[in-house]
Order: C-alpha cells, then structure tokens, then sequence
C-alpha cells in the first residue's frame, strides 16, 4: 500500500520495468518492524507493524543459539540474516510459496557449527551439514550448485555442493569473517574479515576454491554487497562509521565513504544504481549513488534497525510482461 501522498511511479530496470509503486524496503528493528516504500528519489514511511501471535506462529525458528544466518538456493528469493545476541532465524513460508517451491533454504548454526538444509516445498530440514566453528554467512552461487559458508572462529570459508550436501576442504581467509557475497557471473566469492587489522576482504575463485590476495578496506567490515552487473562490492565498515568500494576487475578499493554510525548491512537495488546502508547506532538509512560515490541525507528509521532487504524488480513467480503491466 502506498502512504498517503506519495507519488506512484515507474522506475526503469535493465530490459523490463518495475510494477507500480516502486521498490520497497524492510527495515527490521530490534523494538519494531517498520516498512519503508522507496521510489528513485523518495523514502516513505509507513508506520510501525505489530506481529500479531499468528504472524509470530508462522516463522520457523530453526538454529541454536547466539547468531545464525540462513540463505536460500536461487528460486525461492529468501534471504535475512540475524545478528549476534538476537537468534532470530525465520523461514517465511509465504514468501517461499510465491517463488517457487523446488528451492532448499540453508541455515548457518553459530554454536553447533553446522548447516541445516531446509526443503522449501515441505518446511522440512535435512541432516545438518558439519562445516567449520561460528558459521555466521552464507552465500549462494547464482547455478545454485555451491553454498559457501564463512566461519567467524575458523577464519575459513566451507563450500556445500548443494546436488549431495558434501564439503569440500575449509577455505583460509583472513580473522574472524563475517559476511561474504558472490559475483552475478558466480566467478568471485568475496569475504569481509572484522579481525585483520584494519580490516580486509579476501577475493576467493570458485572455480578452484582459492583465496586470493586480501583487499584493505576499514575497520571492522560487516556487510558487503555487489552490484547488478558485477564490477563494484560496496563494504561497510562498521567500525570506520564507512563504506568501501571495490572495483571487482581490479581489486583495488576506492575511497571510503562517509555514513552513519556502525553501518551494519547494505543492499543495492536492482539497476545498480542506489546502495541503502543501514546505520544501526544512528537509527538510520543512508543511500550511496553509485555513480558518483556520493551519500545522500540520511532517513531515520526505528530504534536500532536490524536487517534491510529490497523487493527485486520482478517478483518472483511473474514474467517480465506481467511485471510491466502491473
């Protein structure tokens, strides 16, 4: 629904359009949930939601403990991430319905060291997938036949081939890795590491599971995000209060960008051209024109938000000719 006043439009996207009222963020906040609808310019808020007991009921809890990150294998469009102390791991089974139901969602267990398969069509979860200690991030190639799970306290990352739920041998990257995202054209796996000095994303080839040389960034790398068309991962470093680029055909870094304070996720949207970070200390939203490496005013958000994610430019479940007639 739109908000009162607010302008429908139509935002252009490579080869097909978005529907009516643009794209929409999620903004999960530790005391509330509060949903933003975002067109090219403009962020609205629509107010805060309350989850009702049978939106609670819905959720599948799946997971132990402190932390757990749970991604999806390309067809259902799940993805959300929780962060340490809140062990919150959901499958929204809706959402899975409207996307497909062939898909299988992977859960990362901090504390069991493991990763539990769940099949979309049946809510079920398979045998846990023993991997390395503290998996905190996952991250699927776009074949859909590699998982690759970063190990916070192994400083490794564990690729799954998703045909037979087998491992192949743990990844060396830097200290304490945290957040990893992989390339459209699925070559490139990169790793933010929180505990290598100043910080640094480590570059792995899929095709042979080989880390590459490590990339400096700024303190304490949390989130990091690709865009569209491959040639730049933003990463947010939540300890320099920055963002980094990194031109992927060079592995050089750009200069960092000024955001809030302990930007802790960051998304793009799906032409490529805006980067949402999400500042959680600062109870803020700040968008990033990829462009220019410029950073818009800031939107402020609930108290302590917690996760962010953009609706794609075509839901999954239409074709590209219904989405433009939407």
């Amino acid at each position: 629904m739109t908000p009162a006043g607010a302008r429908r439009t139509r935002t252009a996207c490579p080869a097909r359009q978005l529907p009516e009222g643009a794209r929409r963020i999620w903004s999960r906040n530790a005391t509330s949930l509060r949903a933003s609808l975002v067109t090219h310019r403009y962020i609205y808020f629509a107010g805060t939601l309350r989850l009702t007991a049978a939106a609670i009921a819905s959720l599948s809890l799946v997971g132990v403990a402190a932390q757990a990150s749970i991604a999806a294998h390309p067809g259902t469009g799940l993805s959300t991430r929780g962060t340490a102390d809140r062990a919150r791991a959901a499958v929204d089974r809706s959402l899975a319905t409207r996307c497909g139901t062939g898909g299988t969602a992977y859960v990362a267990n901090y504390v069991s060291d493991t990763v539990t398969p769940i099949t979309i069509a049946t809510g079920k979860a398979r045998h846990a997938i023993r991997v390395g200690a503290s998996p905190s991030a996952i991250a699927i190639t776009p074949d859909g036949r590699t998982a690759y799970v970063a190990n916070l306290d192994s400083g490794t990352v564990t690729p799954i081939t998703t045909a037979t739920g087998k491992t192949a041998p743990a990844i060396p990257v830097g200290v304490t890795p945290s957040a990893i995202a992989i390339t459209p054209d699925g070559k490139t796996a990169y790793v933010t590491n929180q505990g290598s000095g100043t910080g640094t994303v480590t570059p792995i080839n899929t095709a042979h599971n080989k880390a590459r040389a490590a990339i400096k960034v700024g303190t304490l790398p949390d989130a990091i995000a690709i865009t569209p068309d491959g040639k730049t991962a933003y990463v947010a470093n939540r300890g320099s209060n920055t963002v980094t680029p990194i031109t992927t055909a060079t592995g050089k870094a750009g200069v960092a960008i000024r955001v809030g304070t302990y930007p802790e996720m960051i998304v793009i949207t799906c032409d490529g051209k805006t980067a949402y970070v999400m500042n959680d200390a600062s109870n803020t939203v700040t968008p990033i024109t990829t462009a220019t490496g410029k950073a818009g005013s800031a939107n402020k958000v609930g108290t302590d938000p917690d996760a962010i994610v953009i609706m794609p430019c075509r839901p999954c479940g239409t074709s590209a000719s219904e989405t433009s007639r939407a």
